[in-house]
């Protein structure tokens, strides 16, 4: 079966779709892609469809919706969210394609004491969420994972209570072993920025009843580390 792109649509009603702005340019101009050919669009919001090109032209074309359905979102018991000390930049570029495409519900951004504020500014924000809709795309995920900026430390410390299950990675923590545990989520980890955490902030997730789990491996980077965590929960909870 011939490979089928999927495109960021906004579903307007029954069988009434448009697309976002640019991806006329990416089935044109980059894929080249030929009238009569099969796409697959996504809102990110559960609503996917197939539909059959025509009347292309040079700028834009039209497109026949053939079929389209809803998935509903997952239950909260199969939610994973991912909470991470503001990277650089480069970081986050870095590990955000494969935190989408290992099935992360939701990434939380936490702002640490110290931190350089332009790490963080709607420039940025815009282009982190242009690549989560990219992998989406590319993972042909129904939903779009969240981005989420906490206001600091303390704020995401108050929320984190609505997580059963909170694990902090620390190279000083127990040793990772999930299939020991709960089987049902929501879970939240988090990850550490690339310097860790301080002792009064690790002091503090222990306060608000973090577990403290460490990965069996040698010294990782905090990207690496983002990734190995969200791949070896989101597998525990798919068991």
């Amino acid at each position: 079966m011939k490979h089928r792109f999927r495109f960021h649509g906004l579903r307007k009603g029954e069988l009434l779709w448009e697309l976002v702005a640019d991806e006329w340019h990416h089935i044109l101009k980059v894929l080249r892609l030929e009238e009569g050919e099969i796409i697959e669009l996504g809102d990110g919001q559960g609503w996917t469809a197939e539909a059959t090109l025509f009347e292309l032209g040079k700028q834009k074309g039209n497109f026949r919706i053939e079929r389209e359905s809803f998935q509903p979102k997952a239950p909260k018991s199969e939610e994973f969210t991912l909470g991470i000390g503001v990277l650089k930049p480069q970081g986050i570029d870095e590990i955000l394609p494969g935190l989408v495409e290992l099935g992360m519900n939701r990434l939380v951004l936490i702002p640490f004491f110290g931190m350089d504020r332009s790490r963080l500014n709607d420039k940025l924000l815009d282009r982190w969420q242009r690549q989560i809709v990219a992998a989406a795309k590319q993972a042909k995920t129904a939903w779009f994972p969240e981005l989420v900026v906490a206001k600091n430390l303390e704020s995401f410390l108050s929320r984190s209570e609505d997580f059963p299950e909170r694990y902090l990675l620390d190279p000083e923590g127990e040793v990772l072993k999930l299939e020991a545990g709960p089987k049902k989520g929501p879970w939240l980890a988090v990850v550490g920025s690339e310097g860790g955490w301080s002792e009064g902030e690790l002091e503090t997730f222990r306060s608000h009843g973090f577990k403290l789990l460490s990965i069996r491996a040698n010294i990782l980077r905090a990207t690496t580390a983002a990734l190995a965590t969200t791949a070896i929960f989101r597998q525990a909870l798919a068991e």
